[in-house]
Protein backbone atom coordinates (compact mmCIF):
# COMPACT_ATOMS: atom_id res chain seq x y z
CA UNK A 1 0.00 0.00 0.00
CA UNK A 2 1.32 3.43 -0.33
CA UNK A 3 1.31 4.49 3.51
CA UNK A 4 3.76 1.75 4.14
CA UNK A 5 5.85 2.43 0.96
CA UNK A 6 5.79 6.04 2.32
CA UNK A 7 6.44 4.92 5.91
CA UNK A 8 9.18 2.57 4.65
CA UNK A 9 10.72 5.68 2.89
CA UNK A 10 10.55 7.84 5.57
CA UNK A 11 12.10 5.04 7.74
CA UNK A 12 15.14 4.93 5.73
CA UNK A 13 15.62 8.79 5.21
CA UNK A 14 15.43 9.49 8.87
CA UNK A 15 17.39 6.33 10.20
CA UNK A 16 20.29 6.98 12.52
CA UNK A 17 24.18 8.07 10.67
CA UNK A 18 27.32 7.99 11.46
CA UNK A 19 28.04 11.88 12.41
CA UNK A 20 24.57 13.05 13.47
CA UNK A 21 24.60 15.01 16.67
CA UNK A 22 21.45 16.47 19.76
CA UNK A 23 21.15 19.15 17.09
CA UNK A 24 21.30 16.85 13.99
CA UNK A 25 18.57 14.91 15.22
CA UNK A 26 16.41 17.43 16.41
CA UNK A 27 16.56 18.81 12.75
CA UNK A 28 16.13 16.17 10.22
CA UNK A 29 14.31 13.11 13.05
CA UNK A 30 12.41 14.87 15.65
CA UNK A 31 10.93 17.95 13.90
CA UNK A 32 10.49 15.64 10.85
CA UNK A 33 8.32 12.55 12.99
CA UNK A 34 6.37 15.17 15.22
CA UNK A 35 5.00 16.96 12.10
CA UNK A 36 4.50 14.18 9.32
CA UNK A 37 2.76 11.96 13.10
CA UNK A 38 0.24 14.60 13.95
CA UNK A 39 -0.87 15.56 9.55
CA UNK A 40 -0.95 12.15 9.69
CA UNK A 41 -3.35 11.85 12.90
CA UNK A 42 -5.32 14.69 11.78
CA UNK A 43 -6.29 13.30 8.50
CA UNK A 44 -7.22 10.16 9.83
CA UNK A 45 -9.35 11.70 12.77
CA UNK A 46 -10.56 14.13 9.89
CA UNK A 47 -11.92 11.42 7.53
CA UNK A 48 -12.84 8.58 9.90
CA UNK A 49 -13.66 10.57 12.94
CA UNK A 50 -15.80 13.68 13.91
CA UNK A 51 -14.15 16.49 12.94
CA UNK A 52 -17.05 18.67 13.60
CA UNK A 53 -20.70 17.75 15.03
CA UNK A 54 -24.13 19.78 13.85
CA UNK A 55 -27.07 21.03 15.85
CA UNK A 56 -29.78 19.94 13.85
CA UNK A 57 -33.65 21.71 14.03
CA UNK A 58 -36.01 19.03 16.15
CA UNK A 59 -38.05 18.51 12.71
CA UNK A 60 -34.53 16.79 10.71
CA UNK A 61 -33.79 13.03 10.35
CA UNK A 62 -30.67 11.24 11.30
CA UNK A 63 -29.66 11.37 7.54
CA UNK A 64 -30.33 15.20 7.09
CA UNK A 65 -28.48 15.74 10.38
CA UNK A 66 -25.58 14.07 8.36
CA UNK A 67 -25.99 15.46 5.77
CA UNK A 68 -25.79 18.37 6.71
CA UNK A 69 -22.92 17.73 8.84
CA UNK A 70 -21.37 16.21 5.87
CA UNK A 71 -21.58 19.29 3.24
CA UNK A 72 -20.45 21.66 5.99
CA UNK A 73 -17.26 19.88 6.67
CA UNK A 74 -16.56 19.84 2.77
CA UNK A 75 -17.39 23.57 2.11
CA UNK A 76 -16.84 25.01 4.50
CA UNK A 77 -17.89 27.11 7.52
CA UNK A 78 -18.77 30.78 8.59
CA UNK A 79 -17.37 32.43 11.69
CA UNK A 80 -20.06 34.98 13.69
CA UNK A 81 -19.42 35.81 16.80
CA UNK A 82 -21.83 34.23 19.79
CA UNK A 83 -23.03 37.74 20.85
CA UNK A 84 -24.02 38.66 17.10
CA UNK A 85 -26.85 37.62 15.61
CA UNK A 86 -26.89 35.11 12.26
CA UNK A 87 -26.85 37.38 8.97
CA UNK A 88 -29.46 37.89 6.92
CA UNK A 89 -29.31 35.65 3.40
CA UNK A 90 -27.32 38.31 2.09
CA UNK A 91 -24.50 38.70 4.77
CA UNK A 92 -22.19 35.79 4.78
CA UNK A 93 -20.39 37.08 1.52
CA UNK A 94 -18.97 39.71 3.62
CA UNK A 95 -17.99 36.95 6.66
CA UNK A 96 -14.42 34.95 6.61
CA UNK A 97 -15.28 31.46 5.11
CA UNK A 98 -13.29 28.69 7.07
CA UNK A 99 -11.91 26.01 5.54
CA UNK A 100 -8.34 25.50 6.47
CA UNK A 101 -8.97 22.31 8.63
CA UNK A 102 -8.97 20.63 5.80
CA UNK A 103 -5.47 21.51 4.04
CA UNK A 104 -4.11 21.07 7.74
CA UNK A 105 -2.93 17.31 8.06
CA UNK A 106 -1.37 17.85 4.24
CA UNK A 107 0.85 21.24 5.08
CA UNK A 108 1.93 19.30 8.39
CA UNK A 109 2.78 16.56 6.58
CA UNK A 110 4.90 18.43 4.04
CA UNK A 111 6.34 20.62 6.52
CA UNK A 112 7.84 17.15 7.91
CA UNK A 113 8.95 16.37 4.97
CA UNK A 114 11.03 19.21 4.09
CA UNK A 115 13.00 18.91 6.92
CA UNK A 116 14.41 15.50 5.96
CA UNK A 117 15.62 17.46 3.03
CA UNK A 118 18.43 19.10 4.47
CA UNK A 119 19.55 15.90 6.03
CA UNK A 120 19.45 13.98 2.11
CA UNK A 121 21.57 16.70 0.48
CA UNK A 122 24.38 16.21 3.63
CA UNK A 123 24.04 12.69 2.77
CA UNK A 124 24.84 13.36 -1.09
CA UNK A 125 28.07 15.85 0.20
CA UNK A 126 29.28 13.39 2.14
CA UNK A 127 28.85 10.12 -0.35
CA UNK A 128 30.78 12.71 -3.15
CA UNK A 129 33.19 14.37 -1.43
CA UNK A 130 37.09 13.48 -1.93
CA UNK A 131 37.03 12.48 2.11
CA UNK A 132 34.27 9.87 1.08
CA UNK A 133 33.40 10.50 4.58
CA UNK A 134 30.72 7.51 5.11
CA UNK A 135 33.84 5.25 4.52
CA UNK A 136 35.86 6.42 7.42
CA UNK A 137 32.68 6.94 9.55
CA UNK A 138 32.04 3.48 9.05
CA UNK A 139 35.13 1.30 9.53
CA UNK A 140 35.61 4.17 12.91
CA UNK A 141 32.77 3.37 14.30
CA UNK A 142 33.58 -0.78 14.00
CA UNK A 143 37.36 0.06 14.65
CA UNK A 144 34.98 1.27 18.07
CA UNK A 145 33.76 -1.75 19.21
CA UNK A 146 36.49 -3.91 17.74
CA UNK A 147 39.64 -2.92 19.27
CA UNK A 148 41.87 -5.22 17.52
CA UNK A 149 41.11 -3.19 14.07
CA UNK A 150 42.63 -0.10 15.99
CA UNK A 151 46.14 -0.71 13.91
CA UNK A 152 44.24 -1.38 10.32
CA UNK A 153 42.07 1.22 11.06
CA UNK A 154 44.46 4.22 11.59
CA UNK A 155 46.57 3.29 8.73
CA UNK A 156 43.43 2.95 6.66
CA UNK A 157 42.50 6.75 8.03
CA UNK A 158 46.06 8.26 7.53
CA UNK A 159 46.35 7.19 4.27
CA UNK A 160 43.08 7.85 3.00
CA UNK A 161 43.06 11.00 4.93
CA UNK A 162 46.46 12.18 3.38
CA UNK A 163 45.66 11.07 -0.07
CA UNK A 164 42.58 12.70 0.00
CA UNK A 165 44.64 16.37 1.36
CA UNK A 166 47.04 16.07 -1.52
CA UNK A 167 44.63 15.48 -4.18
CA UNK A 168 42.05 18.71 -3.18
CA UNK A 169 45.35 20.89 -2.68
CA UNK A 170 47.75 19.56 -5.79
CA UNK A 171 45.14 17.74 -7.61
CA UNK A 172 44.43 18.85 -11.73
CA UNK A 173 42.00 21.19 -12.46
CA UNK A 174 38.27 18.87 -12.19
CA UNK A 175 39.23 17.66 -8.72
CA UNK A 176 40.51 21.08 -7.09
CA UNK A 177 36.95 22.24 -8.39
CA UNK A 178 35.04 19.32 -7.58
CA UNK A 179 36.81 19.50 -4.24
CA UNK A 180 35.56 23.27 -3.71
CA UNK A 181 32.24 22.77 -4.95
CA UNK A 182 31.32 19.93 -2.90
CA UNK A 183 33.53 20.57 0.44
CA UNK A 184 33.01 19.49 3.43
CA UNK A 185 33.36 22.64 5.42
CA UNK A 186 31.34 24.88 3.20
CA UNK A 187 28.47 22.40 2.52
CA UNK A 188 28.13 21.74 6.37
CA UNK A 189 27.80 25.27 6.69
CA UNK A 190 25.44 25.48 4.32
CA UNK A 191 23.27 22.27 5.65
CA UNK A 192 23.28 24.31 9.19
CA UNK A 193 22.09 27.71 7.03
CA UNK A 194 19.47 25.06 4.91
CA UNK A 195 18.06 24.07 8.95
CA UNK A 196 17.13 27.85 9.87
CA UNK A 197 15.76 28.44 6.57
CA UNK A 198 13.57 25.33 6.88
CA UNK A 199 12.43 26.46 10.87
CA UNK A 200 11.36 30.08 9.36
CA UNK A 201 9.29 28.43 6.64
CA UNK A 202 7.78 26.32 9.31
CA UNK A 203 6.83 29.39 11.67
CA UNK A 204 5.85 30.73 8.91
CA UNK A 205 3.51 28.19 7.44
CA UNK A 206 2.20 27.27 11.00
CA UNK A 207 1.09 30.69 11.39
CA UNK A 208 -0.24 32.03 7.80
CA UNK A 209 -1.46 28.75 6.15
CA UNK A 210 -2.14 26.30 9.52
CA UNK A 211 -3.72 29.62 11.37
CA UNK A 212 -5.99 31.24 8.18
CA UNK A 213 -5.92 33.64 10.77
CA UNK A 214 -3.92 36.77 8.58
CA UNK A 215 -3.45 37.15 5.02
CA UNK A 216 -0.10 38.94 5.49
CA UNK A 217 2.77 36.55 5.39
CA UNK A 218 3.66 36.78 9.14
CA UNK A 219 6.42 34.83 12.02
CA UNK A 220 3.26 34.48 14.35
CA UNK A 221 4.34 36.51 17.32
CA UNK A 222 1.11 38.36 17.64
CA UNK A 223 -1.33 35.13 17.26
CA UNK A 224 0.92 32.77 19.43
CA UNK A 225 0.25 36.07 21.83
CA UNK A 226 -3.30 35.86 20.94
CA UNK A 227 -3.63 32.07 21.38
CA UNK A 228 -1.61 31.60 24.29
CA UNK A 229 -2.76 35.02 26.67
CA UNK A 230 -5.18 36.11 24.84
CA UNK A 231 -9.11 36.53 24.78
CA UNK A 232 -9.39 33.18 23.40
CA UNK A 233 -11.28 32.36 20.15
CA UNK A 234 -14.76 33.70 20.81
CA UNK A 235 -13.48 37.37 20.38
CA UNK A 236 -10.25 36.65 18.11
CA UNK A 237 -11.71 34.16 15.53
CA UNK A 238 -8.73 32.00 15.99
CA UNK A 239 -9.21 27.96 15.79
CA UNK A 240 -13.14 28.50 16.09
CA UNK A 241 -15.14 26.24 18.48
CA UNK A 242 -18.25 26.69 17.18
CA UNK A 243 -19.04 28.26 14.21
CA UNK A 244 -22.32 29.02 11.60
CA UNK A 245 -23.17 26.89 8.16
CA UNK A 246 -24.91 27.95 5.39
CA UNK A 247 -25.77 25.18 2.59
CA UNK A 248 -28.69 25.08 0.08
CA UNK A 249 -30.93 21.79 -0.66
CA UNK A 250 -33.30 21.09 -3.73
CA UNK A 251 -37.03 20.65 -2.80
CA UNK A 252 -39.72 20.69 -4.81
CA UNK A 253 -42.07 24.00 -5.31
CA UNK A 254 -44.84 24.79 -7.29
CA UNK A 255 -45.93 22.96 -10.16
CA UNK A 256 -43.31 20.60 -10.18
CA UNK A 257 -40.81 23.03 -9.80
CA UNK A 258 -37.15 23.02 -8.24
CA UNK A 259 -35.93 25.57 -5.86
CA UNK A 260 -33.09 25.96 -4.01
CA UNK A 261 -33.70 26.21 -0.59
CA UNK A 262 -31.15 27.79 2.01
CA UNK A 263 -30.31 26.03 5.39
CA UNK A 264 -28.34 27.45 8.60
CA UNK A 265 -26.83 25.09 11.08
CA UNK A 266 -24.44 25.84 14.11
CA UNK A 267 -21.53 23.03 14.24
CA UNK A 268 -19.02 22.73 16.53
CA UNK A 269 -15.32 21.75 14.86
CA UNK A 270 -13.72 19.63 17.48
CA UNK A 271 -10.77 18.93 15.27
CA UNK A 272 -9.94 23.16 16.14
CA UNK A 273 -9.40 22.16 19.04
CA UNK A 274 -6.27 19.87 18.44
CA UNK A 275 -5.06 21.85 16.07
CA UNK A 276 -4.45 24.72 18.31
CA UNK A 277 -2.90 22.64 20.65
CA UNK A 278 -0.40 21.24 17.84
CA UNK A 279 -0.10 24.98 16.60
CA UNK A 280 1.53 25.66 20.19
CA UNK A 281 3.74 22.95 20.63
CA UNK A 282 4.89 23.32 16.80
CA UNK A 283 5.06 26.96 17.35
CA UNK A 284 7.42 26.87 20.40
CA UNK A 285 9.31 24.39 19.30
CA UNK A 286 10.56 25.59 16.42
CA UNK A 287 11.49 29.16 18.03
CA UNK A 288 13.42 26.74 20.16
CA UNK A 289 14.83 24.92 17.40
CA UNK A 290 15.83 28.08 15.34
CA UNK A 291 17.82 29.74 18.83
CA UNK A 292 19.84 26.45 19.03
CA UNK A 293 20.19 25.80 15.33
CA UNK A 294 21.67 29.51 15.30
CA UNK A 295 23.63 28.98 18.36
CA UNK A 296 25.22 25.59 16.78
CA UNK A 297 26.19 27.69 13.49
CA UNK A 298 27.83 30.20 15.16
CA UNK A 299 30.12 27.88 17.69
CA UNK A 300 31.07 25.68 14.45
CA UNK A 301 31.87 28.89 12.47
CA UNK A 302 33.91 29.77 15.72
CA UNK A 303 35.78 26.61 15.69
CA UNK A 304 37.54 26.63 12.51
CA UNK A 305 39.21 29.45 13.01
CA UNK A 306 42.94 28.34 12.85
CA UNK A 307 43.60 29.22 16.47
CA UNK A 308 40.63 26.86 17.69
CA UNK A 309 41.89 24.05 15.16
CA UNK A 310 45.11 24.44 16.30
CA UNK A 311 44.64 24.05 20.06
CA UNK A 312 41.77 21.29 19.38
CA UNK A 313 44.33 19.10 17.23
CA UNK A 314 47.06 19.18 19.78
CA UNK A 315 44.55 18.19 22.80
CA UNK A 316 44.53 15.29 20.75
CA UNK A 317 47.75 14.65 19.96
CA UNK A 318 49.60 12.21 22.05
CA UNK A 319 53.62 11.89 22.78
CA UNK A 320 53.57 16.14 23.38
CA UNK A 321 53.53 16.67 19.86
CA UNK A 322 51.95 20.32 18.86
CA UNK A 323 50.96 20.82 15.66
CA UNK A 324 52.10 24.20 14.00
CA UNK A 325 50.05 26.48 12.19
CA UNK A 326 51.90 25.08 8.34
CA UNK A 327 50.12 21.62 9.59
CA UNK A 328 46.80 23.43 10.55
CA UNK A 329 46.91 24.97 7.22
CA UNK A 330 47.92 22.00 5.63
CA UNK A 331 44.89 19.93 7.32
CA UNK A 332 42.40 22.27 6.42
CA UNK A 333 39.02 22.96 7.64
CA UNK A 334 37.76 20.06 5.91
CA UNK A 335 40.07 17.56 7.00
CA UNK A 336 39.36 19.46 10.67
CA UNK A 337 35.64 18.69 10.03
CA UNK A 338 36.91 14.74 9.53
CA UNK A 339 38.48 14.33 12.61
CA UNK A 340 35.95 15.92 14.37
CA UNK A 341 33.73 13.55 13.10
CA UNK A 342 35.92 10.61 13.46
CA UNK A 343 35.89 11.47 17.55
CA UNK A 344 32.22 11.42 17.64
CA UNK A 345 32.45 8.09 15.76
CA UNK A 346 35.93 6.28 17.03
CA UNK A 347 36.55 8.02 19.87
CA UNK A 348 39.13 10.39 20.55
CA UNK A 349 41.74 7.81 20.78
CA UNK A 350 41.36 6.52 17.03
CA UNK A 351 41.18 10.30 16.06
CA UNK A 352 44.61 10.95 18.17
CA UNK A 353 46.42 8.17 16.57
CA UNK A 354 45.36 9.11 12.97
CA UNK A 355 46.00 12.74 13.46
CA UNK A 356 49.44 12.30 15.04
CA UNK A 357 50.37 9.61 12.15
CA UNK A 358 49.43 12.48 9.77
CA UNK A 359 51.69 15.08 11.70
CA UNK A 360 54.26 12.02 11.08
CA UNK A 361 53.87 12.02 7.54
CA UNK A 362 53.93 16.02 7.04
CA UNK A 363 56.99 16.21 9.23
CA UNK A 364 58.93 14.07 7.05
CA UNK A 365 58.02 15.84 4.00
CA UNK A 366 58.40 19.40 5.61
CA UNK A 367 62.29 18.33 6.30
CA UNK A 368 62.51 17.18 3.06
CA UNK A 369 61.47 20.47 1.87
CA UNK A 370 63.99 22.32 4.00
CA UNK A 371 67.00 20.47 2.80
CA UNK A 372 66.13 21.05 -0.78
CA UNK A 373 66.25 24.46 -0.09
CA UNK A 374 69.49 24.35 2.09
Amino acid sequence: MPIFAFLSLLKRDTKPVFDEDLNYRLNSSYAAYFFIAVGITIFGYNFWGKPIQCLPKPSWHYSWTQYATDICFIEGMYFVPLNVSIPAENGYKDLKKISFYQWTPFVLTLLGIMFTFPRSLWSFVKWSSNFCMIVILFEGKKTKNSPLRTKYFVKFSTEHMYEMILRKTYGNFIQRVWSRIFGLTCSYIFFKILNIVCVLIGLVVLSTIVVDGDSKISFGFETIYEVTFGNGWKNTGIFLRVTVCRFEVRELGLFGTTVLAPKVIQCALFSNYYIEKIYIIGWYGLFLLLWINIINLAKFIHQLVPKMRKKYLNNLMKHNENANGLFVQFLGSDGYLAIRSLVANAGSYIAGKTISHLFDKFSKIEQKCLKKII
